[in-house]
């Protein structure tokens, strides 16, 4: 069976009642076993799809709306993905169901059967003023996407940017090789001896150089290179490539790779002072979880969330989660993300842990009159 999200799943009962497993003498039978190959061949399809709209969305493909109705009414893998989703046609966007789309404010577009639609991506919504709006809306109603899309970071040039080819606001910062290289090869990156790692976007005919000194291919641990600069070209031509003519959306999506990789392969294996789209959206998901839970006592300035607590006000940092007791010291509180993991609501399936860390922590202090962890407690004056 198919559970809401999509995830194919064996599930086994006797006399009425589910079991945990299976029975062990069952578990070879010649029905189980093409059960189990169903099983597994429809999880591959859930796992493709989801990636598969992802890049639709990074690459602004047109999906046709009678197509899309089609797929949400017989596929039970893909539906719940494309349920969840924002698309856009024209100028309008909205969860697309029975020929129209629905804004959170329940606006209704009709949309004609053979209309284009793509997959909104945060460009759209920052554009469009209503990105606030849709984030509200999957914290209400606990709706859980994909993959990031209305909590995405969204990255924007800066001005000293506009005119040049190089963007260099991650120079400086030092890497770890093999992190790195993982973290952006999963992302479309290859390694190139001249040009460092590289990303190319034939559709846009833009390639992309993340230049830093260092070995790709053979990396050594000992080595911690610092970035250099991120470089756009032309696939052809030898004209100039400016930033400011390069397609915002391709632009946010390598900033973005850029920054993940920093934050997982940053040298001394802490989140350094983390991008600001990061931040902001973290900031979006405390606010959002503080209306959720009904906590007036949390409220978000810059890169902090300040608490007032019963025993005392804190400040958890957005880009590392530390924590501080207001004109006080650091407060050392330990994540254990394996266990946290289920219980937290996010608005994405694939959890950021610094995210889940962070908003743990706030909603932790928030109601700082439940603790009973001893070693938490003593720090607290």
């Amino acid at each position: 069976s198919a559970a809401e999200d999509g995830k194919a799943s064996i599930s086994c009962t006797k006399n009425g009642k589910p079991l945990k497993a299976l029975p062990a003498k069952l578990k070879k039978h010649a029905y189980v076993l093409e059960l189990k190959e169903a099983e597994k061949n429809l999880r591959e399809q859930y796992s493709r799809s989801k990636k598969m709209l992802e890049e639709a969305m990074e690459d602004g493909v047109p999906l046709l709306a009678h197509e899309i109705a089609n797929i949400m009414a017989h596929n039970p893998v893909i539906a719940p993905l494309l349920r969840t989703l924002v698309f856009k046609s024209g100028s309008a966007l909205g969860f697309y169901e029975a020929d129209a789309l629905i804004a959170p404010d329940g606006t209704r577009t009709e949309v004609a059967e053979d209309a284009e639609l793509k997959i909104a991506h945060a460009l759209d919504l920052y554009e469009s003023g209503t990105w606030a709006a849709y984030q509200a809306y999957l914290f209400e109603h606990e709706i859980k996407q994909p993959f990031k899309q209305v909590f995405r970071e969204l990255y924007v040039p800066i001005e000293e940017e506009a005119d040049k080819n190089e963007s260099r606001r991650y120079s400086g910062y030092q890497i770890q090789v093999r992190q790195t290289l993982a973290t952006l090869r999963s992302r479309g990156w290859v390694a190139d001896y001249e040009e460092g790692l590289r990303k190319v976007f034939h559709k846009q005919g833009v390639v992309v150089s993340l230049y830093a000194r260092a070995d790709w291919f053979s990396p050594s641990d000992i080595e911690a290179p610092a970035i250099e600069y991120v470089r756009f070209d032309r696939t052809r031509g030898i004209e100039p490539l400016h930033i400011a003519d390069v397609d915002p959306v391709l632009y946010s999506e390598v900033m973005r790779d850029v920054d993940l990789a920093v934050s997982i392969a940053f040298v001394g294996g802490v989140d350094p002072e983390t991008g600001q789209s990061t931040r902001e959206l973290r900031a979006a998901i405390v606010r959002c979880t503080a209306e959720m839970l009904k906590l007036n006592n949390v409220r978000v300035d810059g890169n902090f969330a300040f608490i007032e607590g019963s025993l005392a006000d804190y400040t958890v940092h957005l880009g590392s989660a530390n924590v501080r007791q207001q004109g006080g010291k650091e407060i050392p509180i330990v994540p254990v993300h394996s266990s946290q993991r289920g219980k937290l609501y996010l608005p994405f399936v694939d959890e950021d842990p610094k995210t889940v860390e962070i908003v743990s922590k706030v909603v932790l202090l928030a109601e700082d009159n439940k603790l009973k962890d001893p070693t938490i407690l003593q720090w607290i004056e």
